[in-house]
């Protein structure tokens, strides 16, 4: 069962209310979840549900219980919006390695350090749990302000192929990261047997990341004061990719963001086409008849109760 940090005065704040320890302990157990422990306003929430990863961060927690509360849910526009050229092209040589991609931008977040701290929990969490440790789904946030589309998503020789990872100094090839670079270590069984490793890049050939690895240490570096990021997330099973992704950008609408779509363009098939907009819709519609509530709640339920 996964066991989130949030800040608490974060939590109220996107909840839109006041809590004491005895009242959130009671809201939170509309999530089914409990406090493991609090210090200096950080708290510790045990969540029991492990088939809702939009409750595994402190913007699902927040959102359910107000939802709740105010008995509505938030609309969010931007599913099935316009990319407006906005675009990530893969290329043919994944497909073997590491197939799917998915991702959005966002601007006008304002990423102060609270906010940077708890964008990288709802990462992490989705990353090392629902992502099975980043094999089924690894997820990258960027600064977007330097980024120049389309981003192309391909995989390339880990010998002649080289950047500036994250917490290092100067430039390494794909193999001396996984061979010398901690992060590159932690997860280099991830490739392993892959004669060509996953890269992302911008238009102009600048690096992003190494999916599912690591990020660069220019565009790939989020910082406090940034606005305009770019998300993705890439790995072997789309709907997982595609779930991450609309997970992550209701967090970041639910903290003030506007969601940019991104079209993400396949050279194969793929479950959801050729061409997928992201964020991608993954609600689905269901028929069921009054008479079988009735049965199933073992008692005379009205419309309107039902509503």
């Amino acid at each position: 069962m996964p066991t989130i940090s949030v800040i608490k005065s974060d939590l109220e704040r996107l909840a839109g209310q006041s809590y004491t320890n005895e009242e959130l302990s009671l809201a939170l157990e509309q999530v089914k979840a409990e406090i493991d422990s609090e210090e200096e306003g950080e708290l510790r929430i045990q969540l029991k549900d492990t088939n809702r990863p939009d409750l595994w961060c402190s913007e699902g927690v927040a959102r359910q219980v107000k939802g709740i509360r105010e008995g509505a849910h938030p609309d969010y526009a931007f599913f099935g919006g316009d990319s407006q050229g906005r675009e990530l092209i893969v290329d043919a040589s994944i497909q073997p390695v590491r197939p799917y991609v998915a991702a959005f931008a966002c601007t006008g977040i304002d990423i102060d350090d609270v906010t940077l701290r708890q964008l990288i929990e709802a990462q992490e969490k989705l990353a090392d749990n629902y992502g099975r440790g980043r094999r089924a789904v690894a997820i990258g946030i960027y600064d977007a302000s330097d980024i120049v589309f389309p981003v192309h998503y391909k995989a390339v020789d880990p010998g002649k192929t080289e950047f500036v990872p994250l917490e290092s100094d100067g430039p390494m090839n794909l193999r001396q990261i996984l061979e010398e670079h901690p992060t590159g270590k932690t997860y280099a069984h991830l490739l392993e047997g892959y004669d060509a490793f996953p890269l992302l890049t911008d238009d102009r050939g600048e690096v992003l990341s190494m999916p599912p690895v690591i990020n660069s240490q220019t565009l790939g570096r989020v910082e406090v004061g940034d606005s305009f990021l770019f998300c993705e997330a890439t790995g072997p099973e789309l709907d997982a990719v595609l779930l991450s992704m609309a997970i992550m950008a209701v967090n970041m609408a639910d903290r003030g963001g506007e969601i940019l779509p991104v079209k993400v363009r396949y050279p194969y098939d793929t479950p959801r086409g050729k061409e997928i907009v992201c964020p991608f819709d993954m609600t689905s519609a269901i028929q069921v008849g009054a008479d079988e509530i009735e049965r199933l709640a073992g008692r005379e339920i009205s419309q309107e109760e039902i509503a």
